[in-house]
């Protein structure tokens, strides 16, 4: 069976048992990556789109995640994916409708994964989008609920409400 062992800076990796290689891997040291995710339940709205408030970073290369802005403040101007999952539930009552977006500043980019139908008391919206930022702007995951009464809120966890930002070109 093939072993194969990831390091930051270099990767030993064998074919079917071959003789271990060693490759130079200091392109992912420079590239930007940040993962942060939403660590306990948060209240939210159902008036409008809501910035997440992630709170907890999984890894941060390059130090651009910002827990007190809730986003990624892109370092140079270039081309990102971001990749989302918002879990949006409610206590006692039901939602009608939700949805995620990527924004970058103020600026609605993309949306998620909506939902729109019988009602429900939890609902995944996830997304992914290819965003071009510029030094310094925020990119940044809200969401949003409608219900009939009570009190919509994020569920926080690590495999439940994430975002993850990657520069993919400059």
């Amino acid at each position: 069976m093939a072993e194969s062992i990831n390091y930051i800076g270099t990767m030993k990796a064998s074919k079917r048992g071959g003789p271990i290689e060693q490759y130079s891997m200091t392109s992912l040291v420079n590239r930007t990556l940040a993962r942060a995710y939403l660590s306990a339940n948060s209240n939210t709205t159902d008036e409008d789109l809501v910035k997440v408030p992630f709170d907890t970073e999984t890894y941060d290369i390059g130090g651009n995640f910002s827990t007190v802005t809730n986003g990624f403040v892109a370092p140079v101007t270039g081309y990102y994916q971001a990749n989302w999952k918002v879990l949006i539930s409610i206590s006692g009552d039901h939602i009608a409708e939700a949805v995620s977006a990527v924004y970058v500043d103020d600026v609605r980019i993309s949306d998620g994964g909506g939902y729109k139908g019988a009602l429900t008391t939890r609902v995944y919206s996830p997304g992914a989008a290819k965003v071009y930022a510029t030094v310094g702007q925020l990119i940044n995951i809200r969401g949003y609920a409608d219900v009939d009464s009570g009190t919509p809120y994020f569920y926080g966890g690590t495999n439940y409400t994430w975002m993850d930002v990657h520069l993919i070109s400059t």
